[in-house]
């Protein structure tokens, strides 16, 4: 996912501005964060944990969520606040606070886990910027055991060779948009036993999810310039599908 505000600087680029001011003589390190703060002060946490806290108060604190996941159990916000400006040399820099915040709503609406980070790190409970799941659901999801009216289907992206990004890629099952993947994550879902469609990028299958056992389903994307446009679509066997589940974590549905 692309952060919001591309004037920020990445963490490389962050890291050249810090290099930069040591590096140049007549470079000026200014402090602008003190003329900022962050929108996630341990008084905004404070207001959101409450126990009368709500989707609404939420809202009315931080605004709409620039994400949901999971049909709106969570909300995700994010947030660059510039800390240091540099000035001279041949150009200048900015350096930023990249912070984001997570929220988790009950059936009821109410709030019932909030918490922030710096955007490359994740949460107390697991989760992950951009969609990955709690370390509980992924332990739930590999754990997983299909009665034998139903099956559990594992869906997942292929790694490509170096250098090439494997990306992102979005699956749906029986023409319903489930949840998008990385190289590193995977969608769980159970369904009643029988016959299911599955698409990735430009390909469709048909298995069959017969109750009792598990699907195990690969995405490839094809090496292109193309973001849409995949190599292969394929169920594994359970041995080779478990082994490439146990290697990553769980994503949050859409």
């Amino acid at each position: 996912m692309k952060r919001p505000g591309s004037k920020h600087l990445p963490w490389p680029r962050r890291l050249a501005a810090a290099l930069l001011a040591l590096a140049c003589a007549s470079c000026i390190a200014v402090p602008v964060g003190v003329f900022t703060k962050s929108p996630y002060s341990p008084e905004v946490l404070r207001k959101l944990a409450a126990k009368d806290a709500d989707r609404d108060r939420v809202r009315q604190v931080l605004g709409s969520p620039v994400l949901t996941k999971a049909g709106g159990d969570y909300w995700f916000y994010w947030n660059s606040r510039a800390t240091w400006g540099i000035i001279g040399g041949h150009g200048s820099a900015v350096i930023t606070d990249d912070e984001w915040l997570a929220v988790r709503f009950d059936k009821a609406g109410k709030v019932v886990f909030v918490e922030k980070n710096d955007l490359g790190k994740c949460l107390s409970n697991g989760m992950c910027f951009g969609g990955m799941a709690p370390a509980a659901d992924d332990a739930f999801a590999k754990a997983y055991q299909p009665k034998a009216d139903e099956c559990a289907v594992y869906l997942f992206l292929d790694r490509l060779p170096w250098p090439f990004p494997a990306g992102t890629v979005k699956y749906f099952v029986d023409g319903a948009p489930i949840g998008n993947v990385e190289s590193d994550t995977y969608l769980f879902l159970s369904r009643a036993a029988g016959n299911i469609d599955i698409a990735a990028y430009d390909l469709k299958i048909s298995a069959q999810c017969i109750g009792g056992e598990k699907l195990y389903v690969k995405a490839v994307k094809k090496i292109d310039t193309s973001w849409l446009t995949g190599a292969d679509l394929t169920p594994l066997s359970a041995e080779a599908g478990e082994t490439a589940i146990s290697k990553r974590r769980a994503a949050l549905h859409d």
